[in-house]
């Protein structure tokens, strides 16, 4: 590829592990592989090519949409960690990761390195916030994957978020009742459809959903009902596709003028469990995109919940 690359974004973490562990790591790509470390991707080892050849290729499905792209992992100067894409919409950018020990444990500084293009995931290129929640859930894909995986578990300061979603509960109290009806259906759908848009909405999700509900709508959802919900969502995205469904939610959230604020239920949604990951981003950047709402008005948004939900106030 003959674009210079530049620096897009990054993003960094400490590992509590020694540098030798969180390298090793890095460069085992048949865990990587075996142990599907990279949640919402399929990874194999990229046909024609054997293992030794370190070239992987990720399968990726963003809104009913497929893409495939390959990629090789590399040392790079100091001992660096790359992921280099040599085929796919993003042939020639590539992820740096750099490896600093300190005390003990291990700081890693995360990349993106872009052409002129830029990223492109699913629906086109990433803005510089959604590299950066790329590369923060590439970074807490690693640390489960090295402290060995479990469940994630919803993020700690969700009573934050709902502070802040406060005027959503006084909008509604000051609607008509067909207008409150409308505006919940509304939430209820699009908290949905963000939470299936990686293929299945998970218990954190759904519990976000939940207290959502409970504490700005007044509604306690039996987990049965929860479930025809989410069931109902499959079902529509299955027969109108998840990119019309996005588009029409948004446009509802500008006619009732909450475009900002849905935008924040759905991001609080797709942020309390695994992070932002590609198919959320797509779909939160359809929706705001029909609801009238700039790019960087979404940037501040997701920005804002995921600072509140780590409790970095």
């Amino acid at each position: 590829m003959s674009d210079e690359l530049s620096l897009l974004a990054s993003a960094t973490t400490e590992l509590a592990a020694p540098i030798a562990i969180v390298r090793g790591q890095f460069f085992d790509l048949d865990q990587h592989v075996r142990e599907h470390i990279y949640h919402g991707h399929e990874l194999v080892f990229a046909p024609k090519y054997p293992p030794e050849a370190r070239r992987l290729r990720m399968l990726t499905r963003i809104l009913g949409r497929n893409q495939e792209e390959d990629f090789v992992i590399e040392e790079g100067d100091g001992g660096a960690w790359v992921r280099r894409y040599v085929e796919g919409v993003n042939t020639g950018a590539k992820v740096v990761a750099k490896l600093t020990e300190v005390d003990g444990r291990t700081r890693v500084r995360l990349e993106g390195w872009v052409g002129t293009k830029g990223f492109v995931s699913g629906l086109g290129k990433l803005s510089k916030s959604g590299m950066e929640k790329f590369l923060e859930k590439m970074l807490a894909e690693h640390q489960r994957a090295i402290e060995g995986y479990k469940p994630a578990q919803p993020r700690g300061s969700l009573g934050v978020v709902m502070a802040s979603l406060r005027e959503l509960g006084a909008k509604l109290k000051a609607m008509s009742e067909e207008q409150r009806t409308s505006t919940i259906q509304t939430l209820l759908e699009l908290g949905s459809i963000v939470a299936i848009a990686d293929g299945e909405a998970d218990e954190e999700e759904r519990a976000a959903l939940s207290r959502v509900l409970d504490e700005l709508c007044n509604i306690k959802l039996p987990p049965a009902s929860m479930a025809q919900m989410i069931q109902s969502a499959h079902d529509v995205v299955e027969a109108d596709g998840i990119e019309a469904r996005c588009e029409l939610l948004g446009e509802r959230l500008a006619a009732l003028g909450i475009a900002a604020l849905g935008i924040e239920v759905a991001a609080l949604v797709s942020l309390v469990s695994h992070g932002l990951d590609l198919h959320e981003m797509s779909a939160l950047a359809l929706v705001a995109e029909a609801a009238g709402l700039p790019s960087d008005k979404l940037d501040d948004i997701i920005a804002t919940v995921d600072r509140e939900l780590s409790g970095n106030l």
